[in-house]
């Protein structure tokens, strides 16, 4: 993704880092793992953390932080179209 842009490595004991590791943890080898950080731009708030050494990432969307044009946003009916659209795909 050519677009993104890289925030930072994050550590143990930062929650944006040990959400992805805590959720997989069955998906990778260790939890010990550094995970950098990217930032897509979208018109929500859209991260994909890459977790280093794991061959491995996740790109989750934070609905409550709008960054568009469209600031009327309920973020329920969002995340379940969103889940409806990749279930087509």
């Amino acid at each position: 993704m050519s677009s993104q842009k890289f925030v930072s490595s994050l550590e143990s004991g930062n929650v944006f880092r040990d959400w992805p590791v805590h959720k997989f943890k069955d998906m990778i080898d260790s939890d010990r793992c550094k995970v950098h950080a990217f930032k897509i731009p979208a018109s929500h708030t859209v991260c994909r953390y890459e977790l280093k050494g794991e061959d491995f990432g996740v790109a989750p969307n934070f609905y409550p932080q709008l960054t568009g044009c469209n600031r009327n946003c309920n973020a329920k009916p969002a995340v379940h179209g969103e889940f409806d659209k990749l279930k087509r795909d």
